[in-house]
This record gives structure tokens, sequence and C-alpha cells, in this order.
């Protein structure tokens, strides 16, 4: 069968457009091309050039394909329906689109034959050349029409097969009709379909395609929102779960970003849709894209979303891989070599031996862990050894400086300044804290910081929970540094000396994991503070009776921390015993269990409580702590096994794990059995209880912490006297 292709373009597009466009149509055809101003167009252009093509080259309508191709976005979709018996297929061409019902002329009931639904017709796609580039004024135009279930990428064209020229169409609108005129015996009607028009511009959508296109309109409004944005996103994304086209959607954003050479924002963005949509390698193609377009992009934004994007982790369930700390070295030194020539740097001063510096990721209220290790840490240096200055410095670097997060997936934190009140109550009365102001952008932040510690001429710098901060890796040069890990294994070069509570055999095995290059790890005994008892708790105040056995898990991350097998065995062992509660402290839900088991909800077997001030007087009304399988969580079992609760806990190579210890970790199969056996053999409960408590007491005092530490400063001071002889 012959095949013609007909170019219909206006002005706005050249010869060479033609033919790009032209060749990029996967099929072979004869092509006809035609320009004209948009002006000089008209709705039944297409088939004045068809009659013209019967004459002068005896095209039989019949025995050929005929393809439309044009930019004219309105007249395109208006003669896939209008001539749905005439053509074998139309394409658009996305760039430089125009309407012809944006003319003068009075076209608009040509709106009113295009929202035909063609499920209806002959023909029942309209292709795309998708070049990722697609005119925002015909995304424009599909959304303000709800066409995007109509289009498809090019790269699928199908040429109508079914007979053509059956019947003449005859479009009923507002009363009247607009029909062919074919000079056939039989007539088919059809409506409009406006109905939808007024509806939800996302649910009325069942191709994965129309939904990505649908995305990338919203994503290019300049006008809208980031929360304009993201409610948008949201609704999109839930639509494609319910129509079974999450993983399809998935794939055309990940080949858009993946060929696109993007800002970093939009990336940002495209790539926190990806999560949400449960893609899991949203953190390598983050790395890869930073990698391959840092020379094009701002350090201090690639800084921001290096440190914002260690929460997807915890709170997006994002999987790491086996590079991820290599390239985070990487970009990093690049990093701190662009702010070595954008700050003033200290001159080498000489440092004042009992004077420590202890710099904290932040510093916020006194139950929020890492704030409660650097306060710890702090008055423990000082009890033990009166003669040291201590100063903590605080990063504050999830409270960002102006204009550093410009994308949607932004996770921030109170400002650590605020809290400076509970910071004095806690804290030795000869402690000093400088907080960073996070008002000043970002080179001043780094500045002041920097002076702020390098003026305090401290013997040792003393890192807790701030493995990013620039400011310090720029003070390198002049300071011993020492990182304590709060989280496992660090990834950070300029640092003499890493510890932490983990023993070396683990870290190793960690950094081996990681493929972080061997640093130098020293474990310190790690010394946990009893906490002070402040006020009352009684099971009335929980809705909690008596007879009730309790079992808690603690913890502000626990919605990506807590798997579906955990909450499997814990509703087992509900199950074996009504009266075992099950008490979950520091969100306000887990999705697992509201989606899975509501029911434990509202019969209030379950209880979520979002927040808790005073854990240590809440751990008085538990009877058992219930760790799931995750690496933090430390603090919390801490305070748990000095209220004299049994542990139940999993991972030996854990936070938990090594409060609890090794052998008295078990295999989450064994929790239910554990939990009933702690309940119902009170022998049993008194020797558990003991014995947690005495470990806490008699392995992690801040003594020996104090003394381990002490010999790990003389070490770090020795490094850096040692490399500053090599430089």
């Amino acid at each position: 069968m012959k095949k013609i292709l007909i170019n219909l373009f206006s002005k706005s597009l050249t010869v060479e457009d033609f033919e790009s466009f032209s060749n990029e149509v996967p099929d072979k055809f004869e092509i006809y091309n035609y320009q004209f101003s948009v002006n000089e167009m008209f709705p039944d252009i297409v088939e004045a050039i068809i009659n013209t093509l019967q004459k002068e080259v005896g095209v039989d309508l019949l025995n050929t394909s005929i393809v439309l191709q044009t930019n004219v976005a309105d007249l395109g979709h208006f003669c896939a329906k209008f001539y749905a018996e005439l053509l074998d297929a139309v394409i658009i061409i996305t760039k430089n689109v125009e309407l012809l019902t944006d003319t003068l002329k009075d076209y608009n009931f040509m709106l009113k034959v295009l929202r035909t639904n063609m499920e209806k017709l002959r023909l029942n796609k309209i292709y795309i050349h998708d070049n990722n580039k697609i005119d925002l004024d015909y995304l424009k135009f599909l959304y303000l029409n709800r066409l995007f279930n109509e289009i498809e990428p090019v790269k699928y064209i199908k040429i109508e097969k079914v007979e053509k020229l059956r019947f003449d169409s005859i479009f009923e609108i507002d009363g009247g009709s607009i029909e062919t005129n074919f000079s056939l015996n039989i007539k088919n009607y059809f409506q409009n379909d406006d109905l939808h028009i007024e509806d939800d511009p996302v649910t009325y959508l069942f191709e994965s395609f129309g939904m990505y296109q649908l995305l990338k309109f919203f994503m290019s409004i300049e006008t809208f929102s980031l929360e304009d944005k993201n409610y948008y996103l949201r609704s999109i994304l839930t639509h494609a779960v319910k129509v079974n086209k999450k993983d399809e959607l998935l794939n055309y954003i990940i080949e858009y970003i993946d060929t696109e050479t993007l800002p970093l924002q939009t990336f940002a963005d495209y790539n926190y849709f990806c999560m949400l949509l449960e893609d899991k390698s949203a953190l390598k193609r983050q790395y890869t894209f930073l990698k391959k377009n840092y020379n094009v992009l701002n350090p201090i934004q690639v800084h921001a979303l290096i440190t914002n994007s260690l929460f997807y982790q915890s709170m997006l369930n994002q999987n790491t891989y086996s590079e991820l700390s290599k390239d985070r070295m990487c970009l990093m030194g690049k990093i701190n070599h662009f702010f070595r020539k954008k700050v003033y740097l200290p001159k080498v001063q000489k440092r004042i031996s009992n004077r420590v510096a202890i710099v904290s990721g932040q510093l916020l209220g006194i139950s929020h862990a890492p704030t409660k290790w650097a306060i710890d840490y702090a008055n423990m240096l000082k009890k033990y050894n009166p003669e040291l200055e201590i100063k903590i410095f605080v990063e504050d670097w999830a409270n960002y400086s102006p204009g550093e997060l410009t994308w949607m997936n932004i996770f921030t934190s109170a400002n650590s300044a605020m809290c400076h009140e509970q910071h004095k109550e806690f804290l030795h009365s000869e402690i000093e804290v400088y907080y960073s102001d996070s008002k000043l952008e970002r080179k001043k932040r780094i500045q002041q910081d920097m002076n702020a510690i390098a003026s305090f001429r401290p013997s040792i710098i003393y890192k807790m929970s701030s493995i990013y901060n620039i400011s310090v890796d720029l003070l390198y040069p002049y300071f011993p540094i020492i990182s304590h890990t709060m989280g496992g294994a660090e990834d950070c070069e300029f640092v003499d000396i890493f510890t932490g509570g983990y023993h070396e055999y683990d870290m190793k095995r960690m950094y081996d994991e990681q493929n972080i290059i061997q640093q130098e790890y020293y474990h310190h005994r790690i010394g946990v503070e009893t906490p002070k008892s402040t006020t009352i708790k009684s099971r009335a105040m929980y809705k909690l009776s008596d007879s009730d056995f309790v079992i808690v898990t603690v913890g502000n991350r626990l919605e990506s921390e807590i798997t579906i097998e955990f909450v499997d065995r814990i509703i087992e062992t509900l199950d074996s015993d009504k009266d075992i509660k099950w008490l979950i402290v520091g969100v306000k839900n887990i999705s697992i269990i509201k989606n899975n088991y509501g029911r434990y909800i509202v019969e209030k077997r379950i209880i979520f409580i979002p927040y808790e001030k005073q854990l240590f007087d809440f751990y008085k009304i538990c009877d058992v702590y219930v760790n799931p399988v995750r690496q933090a969580g430390g603090t919390s079992a801490a305070w748990a096994m000095k209220a004299r609760l049994p542990i139940i806990t999993n991972n030996p190579v854990s936070d938990v794990g090594e409060f609890a210890g090794k052998d008295n970790c078990i295999c989450l199969n064994e929790y239910p059995q554990e939990i009933l056996k702690l309940k119902n053999d009170i022998k049993y409960y008194e020797e558990r209880s003991y014995a947690m408590f005495r470990r806490i007491e008699d392995y992690f005092s801040f003594k020996n912490t104090n003394e381990d530490l002490k010999k790990i400063f003389e070490l770090a001071k020795q490094r850096f006297e040692k490399r500053s002889k090599e430089k």
C-alpha cells in the first residue's frame, strides 16, 4: 500500500525542521511539504490538500495510507477526530507549537470536536515527537482540553489498518452539528465529551505517558509554589498507583532524567518523584548526576543536596550502593577546594593545650539523641578533667542558609539556638555554646563559624554528628580533628582519628562493605548518663491497666525502620495474649500498621505516642523494650536498660546491639516466644531486667569513656604533628 506523509507547518518552523522531524518517523513515506502562516490556515485545510493530491498525483484514498504531521496542535487533534475516516495517523510536532483557535477567526467549534472520545473513532492515538523538550503551550493545550490520554510517542506509531471511508461523521455540538462530506450513504453520529473538562485534571487519566506529560506540565509552571507542585505531584502518584500505572510512569521519568542535562532543582524534584514511586536507586542516580555535572552546578547547592539526602535512607527508605562513600568524598573534596578560594583562612595560631572544641551537628531538645550525647560528653569531660576549657560549636547542619533548598523534597530542623535555655539547664555552668547563624548566606556563615572555632584556639576539635561540616574541614591544616561516629562508618578525608562505640573489627567490616579506604579508627567505651527522674507517670495517663503487659518501641524514624516482618512478629505476639499492648513512641502512625493491622489501633492494642518528653520516667510504666531491625536507636535502649527493662533486639552490630551485648541478641522469629516468656515467667523476667541494668551500669560508665578519650586525644595530636611536618 502506498504511504504519504503530509507535513503541514506554520511559519515558526524551518525547512530543516521539516526534514529532521520527518526522519524521526519510523517508516518510509512519500513526503509532501506545505507551509503557511497560521492565519492562512483553516479547519478543513487538510481536506483541501488531499483533494489537490488526488487531482495532481492521483492519490487513491482507499489504497493509500495518509499521515498528517503538523505543529498546529489544535488542528492536528481536530483532524484526528473529524477526519478519522480519511487519515491513518496524526503526528504533532511539539516545537514552536501554534493554535488555529488563537487566531482572530471563530474556530472554537474545533475544540468541541477534538474533545470527542477517541475510543469511539477509527483513530485512537495521536503521536508526538517526545524529545523531552515539549513546548509548554502544547502541554497547556492538552491540560485545558483534558487530552493527555490521547498522546503517545511517535516511536510507537501504528498506521491504522481498519478500512476507511465507511461513513460520513456527524459531530453534535451545542444543539447543532458539524459533519464530513465524503458523499457516503451511511452516517455516524458522535457527541463531544465536555463533561470531564471541569473534572479533576488528574483522575480522568489512565495512560502512563499522559500522566508523565501532565507531571512535566505542572513542573514547568513558574508561578506554582513548591507546595502547589508537591500537591499535584502527589495527586499524580496516588492516581498512578490506583490505576496500576506506577511502574510505567516511573520508567518514563527515569529515562528523562537519565538522558537530559537538567538544572539541579529540576533533577532533584524528578528524582524525588522516583522515590515516591518506590524506586530504590535514587541515591546512586543523584551522585551520578552530581559527579557528571559538578562543573556547571553551584557547589553550595551540591552541598545542600548531599546533606539533605542523608534523610533519604531514614525517611524514604532508600538503598545505598557500594560506591556511595567514595562518590560523596570526591564531591566533598571539590566543595572544600571551592570554599578555600572563597573564604579567608586563619593564620597558624598556637593551640591552647587545655581547650577542647566539641562541634555538634545539632543541639536540640534534650530527648534528641545526638543532643544528649553532645551534652553528656561535654559534661563528662569537664567532670573528670576540671582544668579543661570546653566550648560547644553548633553547626546546625539541618537548618539551611537562605536560598539553598529550592527543590520539593526538603528536610529541615528547628533552629538549635531556640533551645538554648534547655542547653543551659543541662550543661555545666562553665561550658559555653556557639550557634551557627543560619540567616547568613553560606559563604559568610562558613567564614563566621570557622573564625569562631579558630579564635578559641582548641588543642582538639571533637566532632559529633557533624560529618560534612565545611568550616571544620577547612580548619584541618591547623588543628587535630577527631570525629565521633554515631551511626557507623563515616566518609570524610579531613579527620585525624575516628572513634566511637563500635569495635575495630566491626568498623573494618563496615569500611570494607562501603568501599571506604581504611581510616584511623579507635574504639572507646561509651558512657551513658543516668537520666534524672522529673515526673511520675501512671498507666492511667495512657489508658492502660495494671494487668496489661506493655511492650514499647521508640524512635523518630520508625516509619522507615519498621518492616512488615517485624510487625508480623509483634502481631503474632498480640494474638497470642490479649493482655499484651504495644506502645510506639516517636511517630504519629506507621503506614505498614495502619494499612494492614488498623483494627489493633482501633482496639487500643497498638497505641501511638507522637512525642514523649520524659522518656526515662515513661519507661517506668512499660515492661519490655522491643527493638526493630535497625542500625540506630541506642539512646532510647540505653535509657530503657537504666530503667531496668529487658531488651529484645536482633542486630549485634548496631547501636542497640552494642549496649545489650551480642549474647543478648536473638533472631526476629524468636521475638514472640521471648516476649511471652518474659510475661509469663516472673523469675526469668527479673533475671533479664537485672542483667540489662547491670550491663549498662558496669560497662558503660563515663569514667571508662574519659580514660579512653584521653588516649585518643593524644593519638590525634601526634598524628596532626606528623602530617604538619610532612606538608
